[in-house]
């Protein structure tokens, strides 16, 4: 008898546009993004000022943490 309970994975190719958020800080993290094409900026601060705090590119995988 195991402890842990077993998670269904899938995996689902999705198209983002430039400008587009997979995620908002503070949000209930559920999914993981593997980035195949392109770049992931992690942002900080509101839709007046932002600032980058990192960048992603292909091979990455990232996923909000909460």
């Amino acid at each position: 008898m195991s402890i842990f309970s077993k998670k269904e994975v899938v995996l689902e190719a999705k198209n983002y546009s430039q400008g587009d958020f997979l995620f908002k800080e503070g949000e209930m993290g559920s999914e993981a993004y593997r980035i195949i094409e392109g770049r992931v900026e992690i942002l900080i601060g509101n839709k007046n000022q932002r600032a980058v705090l990192a960048q992603f590119g292909p091979g990455s995988i990232i996923g909000e943490m909460s």
